[in-house]
């Protein structure tokens, strides 16, 4: 399994913590301010939390203009993340995917609105029968546009 970069700075639009609770490291990712990932051969990156990831990949990779969903780590505060260690609910990290889609034929606005249709993001720590931090609703937005969509779909 391929892992996500765990230090790629984003800010979490959804977050199950308690705030009285946070660690040092643990505010830290909250507080990172979004970065952009340039296109790579006309391709683009979006980073979406919601459950198991394995699920996740599949209703991404149905998709047209998806080119392919990749399942790892993301939100978190520790290092070297591996299933065993996120299954504790103690490292910060949400199973995670990165999807490599062509925007000239998906847009961000129509994978967020996949995001939304295909899980139940007020069902705090988990996903139907998957429970747990690391089964959380996250979108990690890169820019003040894909926030200010995520946040029109969100209301």
């Amino acid at each position: 399994m391929r892992k996500l970069i765990s230090t790629l700075a984003v800010v979490i639009l959804f977050s199950c913590q308690n705030n009285a609770q946070i660690t040092e490291k643990q505010k830290a990712v909250i507080d990172a301010k979004p970065i952009e990932v340039p296109l790579q051969n006309g391709k683009a990156k979006a980073y979406f939390a919601s459950g198991c990831f394995w699920c996740v990949e599949a209703v991404f990779e149905s998709v047209k203009g998806v080119e392919e969903s990749i399942s790892g780590y993301a939100g978190g505060h520790t290092d070297d993340i591996t299933y065993e260690k996120s299954n504790t609910g103690r490292t910060g990290h949400a199973e995670a995917v990165e999807i490599i889609y062509d925007p000239e034929i998906v847009s961000f606005e129509t994978l967020v609105d996949v995001y939304f249709a295909s899980q139940n993001p007020t069902q705090v720590n988990g996903q139907g029968p998957d429970n747990g931090s690391q089964y959380r609703s996250i979108i990690f937005y890169q820019n003040d546009a894909q926030k200010k969509i995520i946040e029109e779909k969100k209301s």
